[in-house]
């Protein structure tokens, strides 16, 4: 499956998920979620098809909302560090550390993911408070 997986996101799929089931007569499946643009569905199809056991599809458009998105990179301590952040009407609701990075780092430094990422956030969460004390004393 993850190399059918693999073709659907060469093929030009926009995401790609699995989700376990259970179908008639109490038979265990794995469902096969594809967002794709409406010109890459003929692709799309015959990956399923050819490298899939799958003997039928069901298709229905889906809208898709995405929040306003930057990237930036942050200095820490511990290196650099890719950020995404995501904004609705103007403020940052969302912020994520790359993978990558944080994986690296945690490599270097001889400890957990997670440990990495929540050094990573208390740091970044340190500088957002040192920016927003500057707004406050320029505003004064």
């Amino acid at each position: 499956m993850a190399h059918a997986l693999e073709g659907l996101f060469e093929k030009g799929a926009l995401d790609v998920y699995q989700t376990p089931i259970v179908m008639k007569k109490g038979r265990l499946a794995v469902k096969v979620s594809v967002l794709v643009d409406e010109k890459r569905i003929e692709i799309i199809k015959e990956t399923l098809f050819k490298e899939t056991s799958a003997i039928g599809l069901r298709m229905y458009p889906v809208h898709k909302v995405e929040l306003e998105r930057s990237y930036e990179t942050l200095q820490t301590a511990y290196g650099q560090v890719a950020v995404k952040k995501a904004f609705y009407e103007g403020t940052c609701v969302n912020k994520k550390f790359e993978y990558e990075d944080c994986k690296k780092i945690a490599k270097a430094m001889n400890v957990p993911l997670k440990e990495a990422y929540a050094w990573l956030a208390e740091e970044d969460n340190r500088k957002d408070k040192r920016h927003a004390f500057d707004r406050i004393e320029e505003d004064t």
